[in-house]
């Protein structure tokens, strides 16, 4: 005679084995940092060289001081954690009997995390955006391009720091 609890862990034990392999996939596919929106990230952190590299006035640098600060206020935590959620990701699936629910979980909280981050400064780019004269837009386009192709330097801004 068949032991049917015995049969019927099986199809669960291979669920959760797929399933752990997808969250591994999932995880290793979902960056640290708001990826698609690096280049908006990096710019952040240089206000001084963005200021001249797209020759802000004084109103355009105050503004964008004040949005850049509110943008990385919501960002820069959740990153952060996503960086600690992704190490404790590894640990879980490293260990001998990885808790796939509390993987799972993990994974939920760091997307939700990166979309939220995501959200931040894609509202700082609209309003900075909205900010700038064409000229100044067109060369703010054209450093987010340039970062997103690997170049993470900001032309026009030699000699200022940060």
């Amino acid at each position: 005679m068949r032991n049917t609890t015995m049969d019927s862990k099986k199809p669960c034990t291979r669920t959760l084995g797929v399933l752990g392999l997808a969250i591994l996939m999932l995880v290793m596919a979902l960056p640290a940092r708001a990826d698609d929106d690096f280049a908006i990230s990096l710019l952040l952190g240089k206000p001084g060289k963005l200021a001249r590299a797209l020759g802000l006035n004084a109103a355009q640098v105050a503004s964008f001081r004040t949005m850049a600060a509110a943008a990385n206020a919501v960002a820069k935590p959740l990153l952060k954690a996503n960086a600690a959620l992704l190490g404790e990701i590894q640990g879980e699936l490293g260990a001998a009997a990885p808790d796939t629910c509390a993987i799972g979980q993990q994974v939920a909280t760091r997307h939700q995390n990166w979309l939220t981050a995501k959200a931040a400064y894609l509202k700082f780019d609209h309003d900075f955006s909205a900010l700038l004269t064409p000229d100044q837009l067109a060369r703010y386009e054209a450093l987010k391009v340039a970062i997103g192709a690997g170049d993470e330097t900001v032309p026009g801004s030699e000699g200022v720091d940060g």
